[in-house]
């Protein structure tokens, strides 16, 4: 192993110790306010993606409950097909409201009910 003369270790650049305390402090500061800066910027792209999922979470409802109605109403369409019976009382319900010759508008009132009722 070579041996440095005192000369070369005399001119190679040294900080003092307080210069070099103050570098290392400058160091953790600018780590530390880029880590919070992060860490903020991390707090704003969350919240902005957890209202993207609220949206989303929205529109799936909506559509869940829109599917759900046109199904129901779907089924209560298919009720007089089903069975010749439903479709028979249907039918004598339709014909004695359109035969009838006036309907009440009185709350309470048994003009105009038949089999209807």
């Amino acid at each position: 192993m070579p041996k440095y003369s005192g000369d070369v270790i005399a001119r190679a650049p040294r900080l003092h110790p307080s210069a070099w305390e103050k570098e290392q402090k400058m160091n953790w500061e600018a780590f530390a306010a880029l880590g919070e800066v992060s860490g903020a910027l991390a707090v704003v792209a969350s919240l902005v993606f957890v209202g993207y999922q609220l949206r989303q979470g929205q529109s799936i409802e909506r559509a869940k409950a829109q599917r759900d109605l046109l199904e129901q109403g779907r089924e209560w369409m298919a009720i007089p097909g089903r069975e010749e019976q439903n479709f028979e009382a249907i039918r004598s319900c339709l014909r004695e409201t359109m035969m009838a010759p006036t309907i009440s508008t009185r709350p309470g009132s048994t003009a105009g009910r038949g089999a209807c009722s």
